[in-house]
């Protein structure tokens, strides 16, 4: 059954007074708003977390891969640059 604030204000002010039930109904209302913030609050660090987490592993990986292409292309780039050098000694 879903029962909204105004009409838990109807039911219960004829039982508890109108000032009781104001009273209970304000609360209500800034307990789901703060209860809402936190969560929302909460939620949001959670994605910043993930972000941030992603962010790294992302970082790491380009880094290896940089690595990689170094490796790689370094001593491709000495042969070349002796190769060079040694054309340029001896036409």
């Amino acid at each position: 059954m879903t029962v909204t604030l105004t009409k838990l204000y109807e039911i219960l002010s004829l039982k508890i007074g109108k000032q009781e039930v104001e009273t209970l109904t304000t609360y209500i209302e800034e307990k789901i708003s703060v209860d809402f913030a936190d969560s929302k609050n909460n939620i949001v660090a959670e994605i910043k977390l993930e972000i941030e987490k992603s962010r790294t592993e992302t970082e790491r990986a380009l880094r290896s891969q940089l690595w990689v292409i170094i490796a790689l292309f370094l001593p491709l780039y000495v042969t070349i640059t002796f190769a060079l050098i040694n054309l340029l000694k001896h036409p």
